[in-house]
């Protein structure tokens, strides 16, 4: 979802414009996507949902290798900590073939993907994929607290 990667790098625009200097280093890359060519309703493969077109033939994944969220992983605490700050919540979801964060998480690396925009419908790579401005804007203003705090836990 290209507005998630948007929110990212205006989230970093605006730490390094305020003169920011977190503990740690971020890192974020843009890496081409994979597209898969089935039929059925538009969505985004990796969910396979009832119906859609990764369910006809989209992601296959026989291993499924995903990072805890038990407490035990420092910056997962640290997102949700940030997020319940703002008042709003942390939904887990499993999609296998959503993100390359997968081979990360192969070689023992937690990794996890997020996006910080809250009511918003799951229309990733639907014929109608959106963002409400608002959403986007304070999917930034999130993204940023959570910046901070992955780059700053111990």
């Amino acid at each position: 979802m290209k507005g998630v990667g948007m929110a990212h790098l205006e989230a970093v625009r605006r730490l390094k414009g305020a003169g920011v200097r977190l503990q740690r280093t971020v890192h974020i890359s843009f890496v081409p996507a994979i597209k898969v060519t089935c039929t059925g309703p538009p969505g985004h493969g990796s969910r396979v949902t009832a119906g859609s077109a990764g369910e006809k033939g989209g992601v296959q994944s026989p291993e499924i290798k995903s990072t805890k969220i038990d407490g035990s992983v420092p910056f997962w605490n640290a997102i949700k900590e940030a997020v319940n700050e703002m008042g709003m919540t942390v939904t887990a979801l499993i999609c296998s073939g959503a993100t390359d964060a997968r081979f990360v998480r192969r070689q023992g690396i937690p990794a996890i993907n997020l996006t910080p925009f809250d009511d918003t419908p799951l229309l990733i790579h639907g014929d109608d994929e959106r963002i409400h401005v608002d959403s986007f804007k304070k999917g930034i203003e999130t993204m940023n607290n959570i910046l901070r705090a992955v780059a700053d836990c111990v």
